[in-house]
């Protein structure tokens, strides 16, 4: 992946950024909402991108060094609405190892369609971790938080 610019960490009235990395076709921010919960930001600068495997590899080894340093993290995951999610990544994030040191996973979707089938899928896969979409930020921030006051 070439990274064309990388932000250090920098406080930001939405959280603290932890990573910026913006290539020719994405801007993927890592940022620090609360203690222990992450938002992935993905912002298009590229119509129809699809996440490349090597992305998916960087978020993890991110998310990682983060709970290595503060302990297990809650995960919040937005989006933009052309991003494509092939079957190479779809089979990736379907193992368990994707998700070391992440005991939640929220994931804004704006497609009705697109929540349901997500919702149904994580309630039947063999995750070891839940993972649920949500139509708001609001409202993905409130079932983490939730998360977080009970027991790992």
């Amino acid at each position: 992946m070439d990274q064309l610019l990388t932000e250090t960490v920098a406080a930001k009235c939405t959280g603290t950024i932890i990573q910026h990395v913006q290539t020719d076709y994405f801007s993927l921010i890592l940022r620090e909402l609360d203690f222990g919960i992450l938002m992935i930001e993905w912002d298009e600068v590229m119509e129809n991108y699809q996440i490349q495997l090597s992305e998916i590899q960087y978020l993890r080894k991110a998310n990682q060094n983060y709970a290595l340093k503060h302990g297990t993290v809650l995960l919040l995951v937005k989006t933009f609405d052309g991003i494509i999610v092939g079957p190479e990544i779809q089979k990736k994030l379907q193992n368990k190892e994707v998700y070391g040191g992440i005991r939640a996973v929220a994931i804004i979707l704006q497609s009705t369609t697109h929540r349901i089938s997500l919702n149904l899928s994580s309630q039947f896969s063999k995750n070891r971790i839940p993972i649920r979409a949500f139509a708001s930020h609001e409202s993905a921030f409130k079932w983490l938080k939730k998360r977080q006051s009970q027991k790992s």
